[in-house]
C-alpha cells in the first residue's frame, strides 16, 4: 500500500540542496557537541543540538534516504532526554554521540552516491541510542540514564490546527503527519474541512483544513512534540495520553491496555520479556567490549586521517546584496557599451578624447564586475576552521594529551577553491603540531608549562594575499635530530654549511621522518611531503619558525583566488613569461663584479655577500642566450633563493590563469598560460620548479 504521506513530486532533483544542507547541520551538531563535552550546559546549546540532529532527520525523511533517517531518530531521542536534563553526560556517552556524528557524516557523504545502508555495528549504536531515549536500562556502559520511563507503548489523541500561513512558512501539515508516522502507528485520522470556504473564493496558499489522529508508540511527550519544534510558531497542537502504556505480549499478539489486574499469561510473558532482556542485555555487554576495542582503534584511524569532505561542494550561497550588485553592474556595462558604440558610429578626429572617457569608463566598469565576481566566490575560512577542533580533539585523545585549538581571523575571506585545497595540508600541520610538538602533561609541568598544551590557526591579509599560520606552545624542532636524519638519508653532506632555515626545510622531504616508530599518527614520511606539493598546487609557499622551548609556526602563504594573479612580466628575446609576484624577492643588473662562473657547477651570483645560484631563463626554456647585462630577478620559495637572468622586466600585470596540463601536458617549470592585452600567449613560470632546477648543480657550493 502506497505511503499516504509522502509527496509524489519527483524530490531527487533536489538532492544537492539536501546534502548542503545536511552537511551544515552536522557541522553544527559537531561542533555543539565538542562544547557540550568542556562542560557547557546552556540551554540554547542543547537546543541548537537537538535541532540539528530534527533537521536531518525531518530532511532525509522527505528525500528518501530512510537509513539517515533512523539512525539520526535514534540519536535525535537521546539527546531530546538530555535536553530535557532526564539522560546524564557522561564521557562514555559523549565519545558514542561522536561515534554517531561520525556515522552520519559517512551517511551523508554516501546519500550522494544513493548508498546509505547501516553497517551491523552502526545498528547496534542506533539501538543503544533508542534504548537510551526510551529510558531503558542497558548493560553497557555507552549511556547513564537517571531515571526510568514507563516500558511499553501508549495511545496518544493529537489535535493538529495549522493557521492559515502555514505554507507561506514552507511547511507541510501532511510531512508532519508522515514524521508522526515514524515514531509509532497512526489511527483514526480525521480531517476537518468545514473552515474551507466557497471555491470562489478560496485562497490556494491559505491552510483551512485541521487534523485529529491518534498515535501508538514508545516515543515519549516530549519526543512527540519535538515533531512539531519548527511550526510551534504557525500551528496549535495539543497532545493528550488516551491509556496508560500499553504492554506488547509478543510478536503475534494485539496491543491491549495495561491494568492492574494483568492476567497470570501476562505476567509470564512479562518475566519471559525480562528475562530476554537480561540475555539481551549480556549479549550487548560482550558486544559492547568488542566494539569499544574496535572504537579506540577507529578513533586513532579517524585522527590520522583528514576529516576534510569527501567530496568537493559545487555549490555557493550568495548573499542577495551581491547578486544585486552585479545585476546593477551589469546595467552600468550595457550603458558603457552604449557609448563606446555611439562615439565609434560618429567618429571623427576631434572626438578621440571622448572616445578615451567611454573606454575608461567601460574599463572602471570591467574592474569592478570582475572584484564583485571574485567575490562571490570569496568565503570565510572560518568555514574551514571550525572542522579541526574534531581534529585536534581526536589527535589528543589517541596520544593522551590535553590541548585545545585557538581560532583567530576566522572572518578572512578566501577564494572557494583554494579554501577546500587547504583541508588536507592544515590537517596535517594540526596532527603533528599535537603529535610531535605539544609535549606530554609531565614534561608540560616539569617545564613550567599549563598542563594543556594550545595550538593557534590564525589567518589574516597581508600585502594582497593571505597568511594563514599554525603555532603550537610546544618543544620546537630539535635542529640537531633533523640535520643528523638529513644527514643519514643523503640530504646533506656531513659538515656541510647550512642555516637553521634550510635545515627546517628538510622536514617537507619526502620519506623524511624524525619519528623513532612507524604508528598510526606518524612515522611514515609522507605527511609534511604532501604538506609541501598541496601548498604549491594552490601556488602558495610555507616556510617554518621554531625557537627550542617555546613551539613552532607554520606560515602558509596564498593568493587570494587561483583564476587571478599579480605577475611581473619578464622579456626573453621576442617572447614575455610571467612570474608570480609574491615570489620576487629584489631585482639588479647583472654586472661581472657580480657574477662568478663555477667551473663545471653553473654560475652563481653575489647579493651583499650572499651567493646565490644564477639561472638562466633561456636554458629552461630551450631559447637562445639572451643578454650578458640582463637582469637579474631574486626569487625566493620554501626558505631557498636562486637569481633568474631574463633579458628585461616589462612591469607588474594581473593575469587571467589558464591550465595548461587540461589542454596540453604538464611542462616542467611552467605553471600554466595566460593572454596577453595583445592577444599573444605568455607562459607563467613556477618558482619551485626554477629553483630545483637551479639548485641541482649547485648544491655543493659553500656561502
Amino acid at each position: 500500500m502506497s505511503d499516504p504521506f509522502r509527496p509524489s513530486v519527483d524530490l531527487s532533483q533536489f538532492t544537492g540542496v539536501f546534502l548542503e544542507e545536511a552537511r551544515e547541520h552536522h557541522e553544527a551538531l559537531e561542533a555543539g557537541l565538542l562544547r557540550l563535552e568542556r562542560g557547557d550546559r546552556d540551554p540554547d546549546l542543547l537546543n541548537t543540538i537537538f535541532r540539528a540532529a530534527h533537521s536531518i532527520k525531518g530532511a532525509s525523511g522527505t528525500f528518501g534516504f530512510r537509513a539517515i533517517m533512523q539512525f539520526t531518530h535514534a540519536l535525535e531521542t537521546a539527546l531530546d532526554r538530555v535536553r530535557g536534563g532526564t539522560l546524564a553526560v557522561s564521557p562514555e556517552f559523549t565519545a558514542d554521540l561522536f561515534r554517531a556524528v561520525d556515522v552520519l557524516n559517512r551517511l551523508i557523504d554516501a546519500a550522494s552516491n544513493g548508498d546509505t545502508e547501516l553497517t551491523t555495528d552502526e545498528v547496534m549504536l542506533a539501538q543503544a541510542l533508542e534504548r537510551a531515549g526510551a529510558g531503558q536500562p542497558i548493560a553497557t556502559p555507552i549511556i547513564a540514564v537517571t531515571d526510568t520511563a514507563p516500558a511499553g507503548p501508549r495511545r496518544w489523541q493529537l489535535a493538529l490546527a495549522p493557521s492559515a500561513d502555514l505554507f507561506r512558512c514552507g511547511s507541510d501539515p501532511l510531512l508532519l503527519l508522515r514524521d508522526l508516522g515514524d515514531l509509532g502507528e497512526l489511527s483514526n485520522v480525521v480531517v476537518n474541512a468545514t473552515a474551507v470556504p466557497a471555491l470562489e473564493t478560496l485562497d490556494p496558499e491559505s491552510c483551512f483544513l485541521t487534523w485529529s489522529v491518534e498515535l501508538l508508540t514508545e516515543a515519549p511527550e516530549a519526543e512527540i512534540r519535538g515533531t512539531f519544534l519548527f511550526v510551534e510558531d504557525s500551528c496549535s497542537i495539543e497532545v493528550t495520553a488516551l491509556d496508560a502504556p500499553v504492554l506488547i505480549l509478543d510478536e503475534a499478539a494485539a496491543p491491549v491496555a495495561q491494568s492492574a489486574d494483568v492476567p497470570t499469561e501476562a505476567t509470564t510473558a512479562t518475566a519471559r520479556a525480562a528475562t530476554a532482556r537480561a540475555d539481551t542485555a549480556r549479549a550487548d555487554t560482550a558486544r559492547a567490549d568488542t566494539a569499544r576495542a574496535d572504537t579506540a582503534r577507529a578513533d586513532t584511524a579517524r585522527a590520522d586521517a583528514p576529516r576534510a569532505r569527501t567530496t568537493e561542494s559545487a555549490t555557493i550561497r550568495v548573499a542577495t546584496e551581491k547578486v544585486d550588485a552585479l545585476v546593477n553592474l551589469v546595467g552600468e556595462l550595457i550603458i558603457g557599451q552604449a557609448m563606446v558604440a555611439s562615439v565609434i558610429d560618429r567618429f571623427t578626429p576631434d572626438r578621440m578624447e571622448d572616445l578615451r572617457e567611454a573606454a575608461s569608463a567601460l574599463d572602471r566598469h570591467l574592474r569592478d564586475l570582475q572584484e564583485r565576481v571574485l567575490a562571490i566566490r570569496m568565503l570565510p575560512i572560518g568555514s574551514l576552521f571550525s572542522r579541526f577542533e574534531r581534529v585536534v580533539r581526536d589527535v589528543g585523545a589517541a596520544t593522551g594529551k590535553k590541548v585545545q585549538l585557538v581560532s583567530v581571523g576566522e572572518d578572512t575571506e578566501l577564494d572557494k577553491s583554494v579554501i577546500e585545497g587547504l583541508a588536507d595540508p592544515l590537517t596535517h600541520l594540526l596532527r603533528n603540531a599535537v603529535d610531535h610538538g605539544i609535549e606530554t602533561t609531565e614534561t608540560r609541568i616539569a617545564r613550567g608549562k599549563p598542563e594543556t598544551g594550545t595550538v593557534t590557526l590564525a589567518a589574516q591579509h597581508e600585502a594582497g594575499s593571505v597568511l594563514v599560520e599554525i603555532s603550537d606552545d610546544g618543544g620546537g624542532l630539535n635542529l640537531d635530530r633533523i640535520r643528523a636524519k638529513g644527514e643519514s638519508l643523503g640530504l646533506l653532506r656531513p659538515n656541510e654549511p647550512v642555516s637553521d632555515e634550510q635545515i627546517r626545510a628538510l622536514i617537507f622531504a619526502p620519506g623524511f621522518s624524525t619519528a623513532s616508530a612507524v604508528s598510526d599518527l606518524s612515522g611514515r614520511g609522507v605527511g609534511m611531503d604532501v604538506v609541501r606539493r598541496n601548498v604549491e598546487s594552490l601556488n602558495g609557499s610555507i616556510s617554518i619558525d621554531s625557537r627550542p622551548g617555546a613551539g613552532t609556526t607554520f606560515r602558509i602563504r596564498l593568493p587570494l583566488t587561483l583564476a587571478i594573479l599579480d605577475g611581473m612580466q619578464l622579456q626573453l628575446g621576442s617572447q614575455v613569461y610571467v612570474l608570480p609576484l609574491l615570489s620576487i624577492v629584489e631585482s639588479f643588473r647583472l654586472t661581472p663584479e657580480v657574477h662568478r662562473p663555477v667551473l663545471g657547477r653553473g654560475e652563481v651570483v653575489l647579493v651583499r655577500g650572499a651567493t646565490l645560484p644564477l639561472v638562466r631563463l633561456s636554458a629552461i626554456v630551450g631559447q637562445p642566450a639572451g643578454r650578458e647585462d640582463g637582469i637579474v630577478v631574486v626569487v625566493e620559495h620554501g626558505g631557498r633563493q636562486v637569481g633568474l637572468l631574463v633579458d628585461d622586466l616589462l612591469g607588474e600585470q594581473q593575469v587571467v590563469v589558464k591550465n595548461l596540463e587540461a589542454h596540453y601536458r604538464r611542462v616542467e617549470g611552467i605553471l600554466g598560460a595566460t593572454i596577453l592585452g595583445d592577444g599573444h600567449v605568455a607562459l607563467i613560470l613556477d618558482t619551485d620548479a626554477l629553483i630545483r632546477i637551479g639548485t641541482a648543480s649547485t648544491t655543493e657550493l659553500a656561502a
